[in-house]
C-alpha cells in the first residue's frame, strides 16, 4: 500500500474518531474482555442518548433532508443507477425493505461466497507478533495511533512491567475504536439496528451489514471517510450487485486501519515492522511489473482476482500495460493477510505461469530484508533486557527447559519450531506464523487415530519428485515430500519439530532467515543436500525422511523397526540430536555473523513416540499370535500310505512382508471403523477456501449451523471448514457413504480437484497425499 493512501487512511480515520467520545471505546473494551456474547449497552447513543435521539425520531425529516443533499453528490460519486435513492419512503419503511432482504440473499451470497475471499482485518496474531517485537517506543506509537496520555497510563497500571502485554493491550484498544467509528457512523444514518447486532468487524458481521444496509450505503461510505472517487471505484468493480459493492466498501473501510497502523509504524522509525505489515513492498510490484508482459492476465487468474476487476483495471490504464500490471498486483496485495502469505501465493503463482526467474528474484529480495529484521529484533530485545522487561516468550521457554522432553512435546510449536524453521528454511519451507500447528504423527496415514488442527493457515504447496521437485499449487507454506516407499508408508511416523535459539531463547528473525536459506540451498543443490544432510542421521536409526514442513520446520520420519524408533529417541533424550542438527544446519548460508550464541533446538511429540511403540506393541502380538495359530498342524490320514503326515499352514517365512500385510490390514480396518479421517478433512480444509458455505449447504447444513461454526471460529476459515466437515462426518453412517455423498457436493460446487484426490482412499490410503 502506498505510504501516501495510508498516511490519508490515518487522517481519515482521525478524523471519523472524533465523532464518538471517549468512554464508548473503554466500555467496549470491558465487554469484550469479559468476553460477553452480545454488546448489551448501545456504543453509541449510550454515550449522547440526548444527541443521539433526536435525529433518529426526526428521521423522515432529517432523511428526506440528507438525501436530497446526497442526490446533489451522486453524480460525482457513482454512476446513473443510482438515481432512485432520492426517495426515501423505502428507508423508513422496514416491511419492503426486510422483503428485498430475505429474497435476494441466497442468489448474491452465493455471489459474495464466490468473489469475495475472507479477508482478514488486522488479528490478534498480527497484534500479537508486533508487540513481540515492539519495544520502549509503543508510548509514542500509541500516541500517534491516537490514544491519550490517560489511556496509555491505564495500560501501564494494567500490566505493570509486562512490556508485551502492554504493547498488546494497547493495540487491541485502538483496534476496538475502530468498532465505535462504524457505530458513530451508523448510528447518524439512523440504523440503530444494525449497531445492536454489530459484535466486531469480522467478515459474517460485514456481510450481514451489506444485507441489512440497502441504498442509504453511500451515506455511510461518506461519515467512514471514504472519498467520492473511491466510492465510485467500488460501485464500477461491481455495478448493479448492491450488496457486493457495500460489502468492498466495509472493507475497503477495514482494510484502513493496516494503512493507519503502517503509517504510525514509520513515524516511529520501525519501518522493519510496517513493511512486513503491509507485505511486498511497493518496490518489488514495481520490479515484477517492470518484468512482465501480456501473460499477466494469467497471473491475474492465478492470484484469483476477479474477471470484473481485470477488465476494470485495463479500462482505467488503456495501453499501459506495466501501470496495469501494477495496479493488478497492489489490488491483489490488499486481500492478503501477511506479508508472508504474500510472498508464497505470488511465488507460486509466477512459478505455475512459468516466470521462474521472477519468483526467485522475490525470494532473493526477502533474504537480505529478513537478515536486517533480525538484526533490529536483536537490538530491541537487548533494549528489553536492559529496561529489566521480561516478555512471556522469555518465561515460556525457561518453562520448556524445566518441564522437559514431555512439557516439550505440549509446546510444541513454541519450544521446538526453533529448529524446525531452520530446517525447512533449506529444504523449502516457508511460513513462519505455523508455530502453534500440532504435530502429525501416525495417525495421519489412518493407522490409529487421528491428529489437530493447524489454524489459520490455507493450502500447502507440495514440492514432490524423485530428484527435481516442482511446486504444484498455492499455499501459506511449503513442504517437501521425499519419494517415500508405499512400505515405509505403511510403518509410523514421527515429527521432528526445531527452532533456531540464540543464548537459550528463540530468535524469530533467524528462523525466518532459516526458512528463506533453505529454499535458496534447495535451489541451488538440489534435494540432495536435505536427503544426504539430514537422512544420513535418520537412516541409522532405521527411519526415512518422508516430508520437511516449513512454519516450524519439522522433519517427518517413518520407522521400520522399533530398535531404530528407540535408537532416535534416545539421541532425542540425551541432546545429541540437537547438537547433529545444529552442526547441520547453523552454517554460513544462514548468517556471515557470529554464530557461537545460536544452536537448533529439537523436539519429538511425546504422544508421537507413544503411538509409534503403540503400533509396535500391537504388531508384535499380531505377529506372535499368527505364528501360534501357524504352527498348529492338520493332520492327514494318507490309508494309500498305511502312515500320517502333517500339513501345516504358514504365512510366509520372510519376516518384512509378513509385517507389510499385517499393517495393510490393520490400514483397513481403521478406515471401515472410523470413514474418512481427520487428516484427510485438514487436508480439504486447506484447499478449501470461502466456498465452503456452498459446500455445507450441499452437504444438508442449514444458514443458522453454518453461521454458529462461523461465530464457533471467528477469521478462522480453515478452522470453520474443518469443524464443519467433522460435523458432518458424525452424521454419517459408512465410510462409503461418507466419500460418495462429499464427492458428489464437491463435483456440485466446481471441485472435482479435491474430489478425484479423494478416492485415492479406494485405492492406496497408506500413502495418501493431496
Amino acid at each position: 500500500m502506498l505510504v501516501s493512501e495510508a498516511l490519508n487512511g490515518k487522517m481519515d480515520k482521525r478524523k471519523a474518531s472524533k465523532h464518538q467520545p471517549e468512554p464508548t471505546a473503554k466500555r467496549v473494551r470491558r465487554d469484550n474482555e469479559t468476553q460477553t456474547p452480545r454488546t448489551q449497552t448501545n456504543p453509541g447513543p449510550s454515550t449522547a442518548p440526548d444527541t443521539q435521539a433526536a435525529p433518529t425520531q426526526q428521521l423522515p425529516a432529517d432523511g428526506a433532508r440528507d438525501d436530497q443533499q446526497t442526490t446533489r453528490q451522486e453524480p460525482q460519486a457513482g454512476p446513473s443507477q443510482q438515481e432512485p435513492t432520492p426517495q426515501p419512503p423505502p428507508q423508513l419503511q422496514p416491511g419492503p425493505e426486510r422483503k428485498l432482504d430475505v429474497e435476494p440473499p441466497h442468489a448474491s451470497e452465493t455471489n459474495l461466497d464466490k468473489e469475495h475471499p475472507e479477508l482478514p482485518g488486522i488479528s490478534d496474531t498480527i497484534l500479537r507478533k508486533i508487540s513481540e517485537r515492539l519495544g520502549s517506543e509503543w508510548q509514542r506509537l500509541a500516541t500517534h495511533l491516537g490514544l491519550s496520555a490517560a489511556e496509555i497510563e491505564h495500560i501501564l497500571m494494567d500490566d505493570p512491567g509486562q512490556t508485551e502485554n502492554q504493547i498488546f493491550n494497547m493495540l487491541a484498544e485502538w483496534r476496538r475504536k475502530q468498532r465505535d467509528v462504524l457505530c458513530a457512523a451508523l448510528m447518524k444514518i439512523g440504523k440503530t439496528d444494525i449497531v445492536e447486532d454489530l459484535k466486531d468487524l469480522s467478515d459474517p458481521v460485514l456481510r450481514m451489514i451489506s444485507e441489512k444496509l440497502g441504498y442509504v450505503w453511500r451515506k455511510l461510505a461518506t461519515h467512514l471517510s471514504l472519498s467520492a472517487a473511491e466510492i465510485d471505484c467500488i460501485v464500477m468493480d461491481d455495478p448493479g450487485q448492491t450488496e457486493n459493492q457495500i460489502l468492498n466498501m466495509l472493507v475497503e473501510w477495514r482494510c484502513k486501519q493496516r494503512e493507519v497502523l503502517c503509517t504510525a509504524l514509520m513515524e516511529i522509525g520501525r519501518r522493519d515492522i510496517a513493511e512486513d505489515l503491509i507485505g511486498i513492498s511497493d518496490l518489488d510490484l514495481r520490479m515484477i511489473s517492470a518484468k512482465f508482459g501480456s501473460e499477466w492476465w494469467k497471473l491475474a487468474t492465478y492470484l484469483s482476482l476477479r474477471p470484473t476487476m481485470i477488465e476494470r483495471i485495463v479500462m482505467d490504464d488503456p495501453g499501459q500495460t506495466e501501470s496495469q500490471i501494477y495496479q493488478m498486483l497492489v489490488k491483489w496485495r490488499r486481500q492478503q493477510s501477511t506479508s508472508t502469505d504474500q510472498r508464497d501465493v505470488l511465488c507460486t503463482a509466477l512459478m505455475e505461469i512459468g516466470r521462474r526467474d521472477i519468483a526467485e528474484d522475490l525470494i532473493e529480495a526477502e533474504v537480505g530484508g529478513a537478515r536486517e529484521q533480525s538484526r533490529q529484533r536483536r537490538t530491541t530485545s537487548s533494549e528489553r533486557r536492559g529496561q529489566g522487561d521480561v516478555g512471556h516468550r522469555d518465561k515460556s521457554h525457561q518453562e520448556v527447559q524445566e518441564r522437559g522432553a514431555k512439557e516439550q512435546s505440549k509446546l510444541l510449536c513454541t519450544s521446538s519450531s526453533e529448529g524446525q524453521r531452520q530446517n525447512q528454511q533449506e529444504a523449502g519451507g516457508t511460513h513462519q506464523d505455523i508455530q502453534k500447528e500440532t504435530m502429525q504423527s501416525s495417525e495421519d496415514h489412518g493407522l490409529i487415530g487421528s491428529t489437530h488442527q493447524k489454524p489459520g493457515h490455507g493450502p500447502v504447496v507440495s514440492i514432490k519428485g524423485e530428484n527435481c521437485p516442482v511446486i504444484v499449487g498455492d499455499a501459506n507454506h511449503s513442504t517437501f515430500n521425499f519419494n517415500i516407499t508405499v512400505e515405509s508408508s505403511r510403518f509410523p511416523k514421527v515429527s521432528i519439530a526445531t527452532d533456531v535459539t540464540r543464548q537459550g531463547g528463540e530468535d524469530r528473525g533467524m528462523n525466518d532467515v532459516l526458512r528463506i536459506a533453505l529454499t535458496t540451498l534447495h535451489r541451488t543443490e538440489g534435494k540432495e543436500y536435505v536427503l544426504e544432510q539430514i537422512s544420513a542421521i535418520l537412516k541409522s536409526c532405521d527411519g526415512e525422511l518422508e516430508e520437511v514442513i516449513s512454519g516450524s520446520v519439522t522433519f517427518v520420519v517413518r520407522f521400520k523397526s522399533r530398535e531404530g524408533l528407540n535408537k532416535l529417541w534416545s539421541m532425542y533424550t540425551t541432546g545429541e540430536l540437537a547438537k547433529k542438527l545444529t552442526k547441520i544446519l547453523i552454517t554460513d548460508e544462514l548468517t556471515t555473523e557470529d554464530k557461537s550464541d545460536l544452536a537448533i533446538k529439537a523436539t519429538i511429540p511425546e504422544s508421537d513416540y507413544d503411538r509409534a511403540c503403540k503400533f509396535f506393541d500391537e504388531l508384535e502380538k499380531d505377529l506372535q499370535k499368527d505364528e501360534e495359530d501357524s504352527s498348529s498342524v492338520e493332520e492327514v490320514q494318507h490309508t494309500q500310505l498305511g502312515e500320517s503326515s502333517t500339513a501345516t499352514t504358514a504365512y510366509s517365512s520372510d519376516p518384512t512382508e509378513y509385517d507389510e500385510d499385517r499393517c495393510e490390514e490393520k490400514v483397513k480396518t481403521s478406515f471401515i471403523t472410523t470413514g474418512i479421517s481427520d487428516p484427510v478433512l485438514h487436508k480439504i480444509s486447506e484447499r478449501l477456501c470461502s466456498e465452503w458455505r456452498k459446500l455445507a449447504t450441499h452437504l444438508g447444513f442449514s444458514v443458522a449451523e453454518i453461521e454458529r461454526i462461523v461465530m464457533d471460529d471467528p477469521g478462522q476459515t480453515e478452522n470453520q471448514i474443518f469443524n464443519m466437515l467433522a460435523e458432518w462426518r458424525g452424521q454419517q453412517s459408512t465410510s462409503t457413504d461418507q466419500r460418495d455423498v462429499l464427492c458428489t457436493a464437491l463435483m456440485k460446487i466446481n471441485r472435482r480437484d479435491i474430489a478425484e484426490d479423494l478416492f485415492v482412499l479406494d485405492i492406496n490410503l497408506a500413502s495418501l497425499d493431496f
